[in-house]
Protein backbone atom coordinates (compact mmCIF):
# COMPACT_ATOMS: atom_id res chain seq x y z
CA UNK A 1 0.00 0.00 0.00
CA UNK A 2 1.42 3.31 -1.16
CA UNK A 3 2.25 5.99 1.49
CA UNK A 4 0.57 9.49 2.66
CA UNK A 5 3.64 11.08 4.28
CA UNK A 6 2.68 14.01 2.36
CA UNK A 7 2.99 17.37 4.16
CA UNK A 8 -0.23 18.31 6.45
CA UNK A 9 1.13 22.13 7.15
CA UNK A 10 -1.28 24.58 5.31
CA UNK A 11 -1.25 28.21 6.00
CA UNK A 12 -4.74 29.94 6.99
CA UNK A 13 -5.59 31.52 3.78
CA UNK A 14 -6.63 35.52 3.95
CA UNK A 15 -7.13 36.41 0.24
CA UNK A 16 -9.92 36.90 -1.63
CA UNK A 17 -7.80 36.02 -4.89
CA UNK A 18 -6.16 32.46 -5.58
CA UNK A 19 -2.45 32.17 -4.65
CA UNK A 20 -0.45 32.92 -7.77
CA UNK A 21 2.31 30.97 -9.11
CA UNK A 22 5.07 33.17 -8.42
CA UNK A 23 5.91 36.09 -6.45
CA UNK A 24 5.16 39.46 -7.97
CA UNK A 25 8.37 41.34 -9.70
CA UNK A 26 7.81 44.25 -6.61
CA UNK A 27 7.97 42.14 -3.75
CA UNK A 28 11.73 43.06 -2.18
CA UNK A 29 13.42 41.64 0.71
CA UNK A 30 13.78 43.64 3.96
CA UNK A 31 16.46 43.27 6.46
CA UNK A 32 15.61 41.00 9.20
CA UNK A 33 16.02 42.02 12.83
CA UNK A 34 15.81 39.90 16.02
CA UNK A 35 12.05 41.58 16.65
CA UNK A 36 11.06 40.54 13.44
CA UNK A 37 12.52 37.11 13.07
CA UNK A 38 10.76 36.05 16.65
CA UNK A 39 7.57 37.67 15.79
CA UNK A 40 7.89 35.44 12.31
CA UNK A 41 8.03 32.44 13.99
CA UNK A 42 5.52 32.92 16.43
CA UNK A 43 3.31 33.51 13.10
CA UNK A 44 4.08 30.31 11.79
CA UNK A 45 3.22 28.67 15.22
CA UNK A 46 0.21 30.40 15.10
CA UNK A 47 -0.64 29.38 12.08
CA UNK A 48 0.64 25.79 11.80
CA UNK A 49 0.27 24.66 15.38
CA UNK A 50 0.37 21.08 16.58
CA UNK A 51 -3.87 21.23 17.33
CA UNK A 52 -4.43 22.56 13.36
CA UNK A 53 -1.54 19.80 12.28
CA UNK A 54 -3.04 16.48 14.32
CA UNK A 55 -6.98 18.18 12.71
CA UNK A 56 -5.80 18.06 9.47
CA UNK A 57 -3.78 14.44 10.03
CA UNK A 58 -7.49 13.36 11.60
CA UNK A 59 -9.23 14.35 8.57
CA UNK A 60 -6.81 12.84 6.01
CA UNK A 61 -6.73 9.25 7.74
CA UNK A 62 -10.23 9.01 8.94
CA UNK A 63 -12.18 10.28 6.11
CA UNK A 64 -10.14 11.58 3.16
CA UNK A 65 -8.14 8.52 2.66
CA UNK A 66 -10.69 5.77 3.30
CA UNK A 67 -13.23 7.11 1.14
CA UNK A 68 -10.79 7.17 -1.52
CA UNK A 69 -9.55 3.49 -0.94
CA UNK A 70 -13.08 2.43 -0.85
CA UNK A 71 -13.30 3.49 -4.49
CA UNK A 72 -10.22 1.24 -5.39
CA UNK A 73 -10.91 -2.36 -6.88
CA UNK A 74 -7.60 -3.54 -5.49
CA UNK A 75 -8.56 -1.92 -2.10
CA UNK A 76 -12.02 -3.59 -2.09
CA UNK A 77 -10.79 -7.37 -3.14
CA UNK A 78 -8.20 -7.18 -0.33
CA UNK A 79 -11.01 -6.19 2.18
CA UNK A 80 -13.29 -8.82 1.15
CA UNK A 81 -11.17 -11.72 1.41
CA UNK A 82 -9.45 -9.96 4.71
CA UNK A 83 -12.06 -7.60 6.73
CA UNK A 84 -10.32 -4.76 8.56
CA UNK A 85 -7.43 -5.12 6.69
CA UNK A 86 -7.76 -1.84 5.18
CA UNK A 87 -8.38 0.16 8.47
CA UNK A 88 -5.33 -2.05 10.07
CA UNK A 89 -2.70 -0.54 7.12
CA UNK A 90 -4.56 3.00 7.12
CA UNK A 91 -3.92 2.91 11.03
CA UNK A 92 0.04 1.64 10.61
CA UNK A 93 1.10 4.39 8.23
CA UNK A 94 -0.81 6.56 10.59
CA UNK A 95 0.86 5.60 13.67
CA UNK A 96 4.40 6.60 11.53
CA UNK A 97 3.74 10.18 10.12
CA UNK A 98 1.60 11.61 12.86
CA UNK A 99 4.09 11.57 15.73
CA UNK A 100 6.87 12.04 12.71
CA UNK A 101 4.78 15.19 11.00
CA UNK A 102 4.60 16.68 14.54
CA UNK A 103 8.22 16.23 15.63
CA UNK A 104 8.98 18.14 12.66
CA UNK A 105 6.68 20.84 13.30
CA UNK A 106 9.43 23.00 14.77
CA UNK A 107 11.93 22.96 11.53
CA UNK A 108 8.57 23.68 9.42
CA UNK A 109 8.38 26.82 11.42
CA UNK A 110 11.85 27.90 11.16
CA UNK A 111 11.64 27.42 7.57
CA UNK A 112 8.43 29.57 7.38
CA UNK A 113 9.57 32.10 9.43
CA UNK A 114 12.74 32.75 7.44
CA UNK A 115 10.54 33.77 4.88
CA UNK A 116 8.26 36.21 6.64
CA UNK A 117 11.20 37.65 8.14
CA UNK A 118 12.64 38.27 4.17
CA UNK A 119 9.85 39.68 3.01
CA UNK A 120 7.70 41.44 5.80
CA UNK A 121 8.32 44.03 8.65
CA UNK A 122 7.86 44.41 11.97
CA UNK A 123 5.04 46.52 10.83
CA UNK A 124 3.62 44.23 8.93
CA UNK A 125 4.15 41.06 11.43
CA UNK A 126 2.47 43.19 13.87
CA UNK A 127 -0.57 43.73 11.33
CA UNK A 128 -0.91 39.68 10.09
CA UNK A 129 -0.46 38.45 13.58
CA UNK A 130 -3.47 41.11 14.56
CA UNK A 131 -5.30 40.23 12.16
CA UNK A 132 -4.96 36.53 12.71
CA UNK A 133 -6.13 37.28 16.44
CA UNK A 134 -9.51 38.69 14.99
CA UNK A 135 -12.69 36.85 14.84
CA UNK A 136 -12.33 37.22 11.65
CA UNK A 137 -8.78 35.69 11.50
CA UNK A 138 -9.75 33.17 13.87
CA UNK A 139 -12.20 31.64 10.97
CA UNK A 140 -9.48 31.39 8.52
CA UNK A 141 -7.37 29.21 10.75
CA UNK A 142 -10.59 27.16 11.47
CA UNK A 143 -11.08 26.81 7.77
CA UNK A 144 -7.27 25.78 7.22
CA UNK A 145 -8.34 23.09 9.69
CA UNK A 146 -11.59 21.94 8.08
CA UNK A 147 -10.99 22.94 4.68
CA UNK A 148 -7.96 21.19 3.67
CA UNK A 149 -7.89 18.87 1.55
CA UNK A 150 -5.18 16.31 0.49
CA UNK A 151 -7.43 14.17 -1.76
CA UNK A 152 -5.08 14.59 -4.65
CA UNK A 153 -1.72 13.65 -3.22
CA UNK A 154 -3.66 10.91 -1.93
CA UNK A 155 -4.81 9.73 -5.13
CA UNK A 156 -1.25 9.96 -6.33
CA UNK A 157 0.01 7.88 -3.78
CA UNK A 158 -2.74 5.35 -3.89
CA UNK A 159 -1.96 5.21 -7.88
CA UNK A 160 1.36 3.64 -6.81
CA UNK A 161 3.79 7.52 -7.58
CA UNK A 162 6.88 8.44 -5.69
CA UNK A 163 5.23 10.60 -2.61
CA UNK A 164 6.98 13.78 -3.10
CA UNK A 165 5.33 17.01 -2.32
CA UNK A 166 4.74 19.45 -4.81
CA UNK A 167 4.97 23.67 -4.62
CA UNK A 168 1.10 22.50 -6.60
CA UNK A 169 -0.11 20.70 -4.27
CA UNK A 170 -0.05 23.55 -0.96
CA UNK A 171 -1.52 25.77 -4.02
CA UNK A 172 -4.53 23.41 -4.76
CA UNK A 173 -5.08 23.34 -1.04
CA UNK A 174 -4.84 26.99 -0.52
CA UNK A 175 -7.46 27.34 -3.00
CA UNK A 176 -9.36 25.08 -1.48
CA UNK A 177 -9.20 26.54 2.12
CA UNK A 178 -9.84 29.53 0.77
CA UNK A 179 -13.42 28.99 -0.51
CA UNK A 180 -14.24 27.61 2.66
CA UNK A 181 -12.61 30.03 4.78
CA UNK A 182 -14.90 32.90 2.05
CA UNK A 183 -17.79 30.77 2.24
CA UNK A 184 -17.64 31.07 6.20
CA UNK A 185 -17.90 34.79 6.70
CA UNK A 186 -20.35 37.84 7.43
CA UNK A 187 -20.97 40.38 5.55
CA UNK A 188 -18.60 42.67 8.22
CA UNK A 189 -16.11 39.69 7.73
CA UNK A 190 -16.01 39.98 3.92
CA UNK A 191 -15.56 43.95 4.57
CA UNK A 192 -12.44 43.33 7.21
CA UNK A 193 -11.17 40.74 4.79
CA UNK A 194 -11.01 42.82 1.83
CA UNK A 195 -9.47 46.52 4.42
CA UNK A 196 -6.92 44.05 5.39
CA UNK A 197 -6.19 42.86 2.01
CA UNK A 198 -5.82 46.33 0.92
CA UNK A 199 -3.26 47.32 3.57
CA UNK A 200 0.68 46.63 2.77
CA UNK A 201 0.69 43.92 5.16
CA UNK A 202 -1.93 42.09 3.19
CA UNK A 203 -0.80 42.81 -0.14
CA UNK A 204 2.91 41.44 0.87
CA UNK A 205 1.11 38.63 2.75
CA UNK A 206 -0.65 37.65 -0.64
CA UNK A 207 2.64 38.19 -2.68
CA UNK A 208 4.78 35.80 -0.81
CA UNK A 209 2.31 32.93 -0.81
CA UNK A 210 4.60 31.04 -3.36
CA UNK A 211 7.98 31.39 -1.61
CA UNK A 212 5.75 30.28 1.09
CA UNK A 213 4.43 27.26 -0.84
CA UNK A 214 7.89 26.21 -1.99
CA UNK A 215 9.45 26.49 1.80
CA UNK A 216 6.90 24.43 2.94
CA UNK A 217 7.46 21.47 0.19
CA UNK A 218 11.18 21.76 0.76
CA UNK A 219 10.90 21.27 4.56
CA UNK A 220 8.02 18.41 4.08
CA UNK A 221 10.15 16.41 1.48
CA UNK A 222 13.41 16.72 3.43
CA UNK A 223 11.20 15.23 5.97
CA UNK A 224 9.43 12.55 4.15
CA UNK A 225 12.90 10.79 3.08
CA UNK A 226 13.18 8.72 6.03
CA UNK A 227 9.56 8.76 6.87
CA UNK A 228 8.25 7.52 3.93
CA UNK A 229 10.49 4.34 4.44
CA UNK A 230 9.27 3.97 8.09
CA UNK A 231 6.12 4.30 7.46
CA UNK A 232 6.28 1.84 4.13
CA UNK A 233 7.84 -0.63 6.42
CA UNK A 234 5.05 -0.73 9.41
CA UNK A 235 2.25 -0.89 6.87
CA UNK A 236 3.95 -4.17 5.17
CA UNK A 237 4.74 -5.63 8.72
CA UNK A 238 1.03 -4.74 9.64
CA UNK A 239 -0.70 -6.66 6.48
CA UNK A 240 1.87 -9.39 6.59
CA UNK A 241 0.75 -10.28 10.57
CA UNK A 242 -2.68 -9.42 9.72
CA UNK A 243 -3.02 -11.83 6.77
CA UNK A 244 -1.07 -14.61 8.80
CA UNK A 245 -2.77 -14.24 11.87
CA UNK A 246 -6.39 -14.25 9.71
CA UNK A 247 -5.08 -17.15 8.07
CA UNK A 248 -4.35 -19.35 10.84
CA UNK A 249 -7.87 -18.68 12.50
CA UNK A 250 -9.62 -19.76 8.98
CA UNK A 251 -7.28 -22.78 9.28
CA UNK A 252 -8.34 -23.48 13.00
CA UNK A 253 -11.93 -22.93 12.17
CA UNK A 254 -12.30 -25.14 9.02
CA UNK A 255 -9.67 -27.99 10.93
CA UNK A 256 -6.76 -27.46 7.80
Amino acid sequence: MPVLAGAQEQQAKVSVLPPGPTAPSWLVKTTPTKASLAKALALAEMLNSEALTRRQIARAYTDTMPKQIGQRPEFAEMERLYPGIVAAVIQAERDIVEPGTIAALPAMHKALSVVYADYLTETDLDAIIAFYGSDTGAKAIQAAAEGSDLGHMIDRNLSGQEPHVEVDDFRKTATGVGTKFIGSLTDDDRRKLIAFGLTPAGRKWQAIQPLMFKAAADQANQRNSGLNTQAADNVVNVMTDFIAKADAQKAKATGN
